[in-house]
């Protein structure tokens, strides 16, 4: 639901609660498929919980350096990731 932006403000908080405790985890496609899910959320969203995009800045960073991460999941994390910055950037 995260990923069609659906309930937001209920699931992003749970979200971030499961990958503070593990950030490659997973759904049902690949190692970290949360968190892609979880930055490609849509941007207007961390406007609102500025307190969350914080976590997320810090739970993506952590798992770039996770033990394990794979080559899909550093690429897709990366791609989403740079995404996320680019959406949450302020305007000029």
């Amino acid at each position: 639901m995260i990923g069609q932006n659906i309930g937001l403000k209920y699931l992003v908080p749970m979200a971030v609660e499961k990958l503070k405790q593990k950030p490659l985890a997973e759904g049902h496609f690949f190692p970290g498929d949360l968190l892609v899910n979880v930055l490609k959320a849509d941007p207007s969203f961390w406007s609102e919980f500025p307190g969350l995009k914080s976590h997320i800045v810090k739970i993506t960073e952590e798992a770039f350096e996770a033990p394990g991460i794979g080559k899909i999941s550093f690429e897709s994390i990366q791609e989403a990731y740079n995404l996320f910055l680019r959406a949450s950037a302020p305007s000029r």
